[in-house]
């Protein structure tokens, strides 16, 4: 609209995925081999007149979720990706650049780890297993059983998580401040576990 050429540079094996296709419609899609190119490809594409260039590199993510984030392998992954980016904005002039994530990632351990199905007599209350993520979990009680699955929640784990109504979420903006979508309500269940420390 603002008459930007729009682009994205990622890994090869991702550029035709549905993902990809459905996040960045309308931009070219360009894939790469791996690190060592992703960066003089982004710096090619700025070129001259008005650009907006998105990089996704997922070698730390990747790294720290099969070796926990403070291992050696996710700490060279980030030193790798510095590197690379340094190096980029010492070529680069004229450009905003913005460095962002889309999540934290935090070691868990083992000890502190629970599996729901290790909680059969939990799972018989709920009417669809638990959703949500692993440190925000939803859970859908099956119709006249919200108490019961509180109580169970309660005494099982109120050591290692907040046990909360789910409507809570949405009255103490714990979901964000601005308008949400009109399905949320539907979508959070009736209890919401959110663990404490690193549980």
């Amino acid at each position: 609209q603002r008459g930007y050429q729009t682009h994205h540079v990622t890994k090869r094996e991702f550029a035709d995925s549905a993902l990809s296709q459905m996040l960045y419609s309308g931009a070219e899609i360009v894939g790469v081999r791996g690190i060592g190119d992703l960066f003089p490809k982004a710096h090619a594409l700025l070129g001259t007149g008005k650009h907006f260039v998105s990089v996704y590199y997922e070698g730390v993510d990747v790294a720290a979720h099969v070796h926990g984030g403070q291992s050696r392998q996710a700490k060279h992954e980030a030193e790798r990706l510095a590197a690379h980016l340094e190096t980029f904005l010492d070529k680069t002039k004229d450009a905003v650049v913005l460095v962002t994530a889309d999540h934290g990632q935090i070691d868990c351990p083992e000890k502190a780890q629970v599996s729901y199905t290790d909680h059969p007599e939990l799972l018989a209350r709920l009417s669809s297993p638990p959703s949500g993520e692993g440190r925000c979990s939803y859970l859908f009680a099956k119709k006249g059983r919200a108490d019961q699955v509180r109580g169970y929640a309660e005494q099982h784990f109120g050591k290692q998580a907040h046990v909360l109504d789910s409507r809570d979420l949405i009255a103490r903006g714990l979901l964000g401040t601005g308008k949400l979508f009109p399905e949320t309500g539907h979508r959070i269940g009736d209890i919401t576990l959110i663990p404490k420390g690193r549980g």
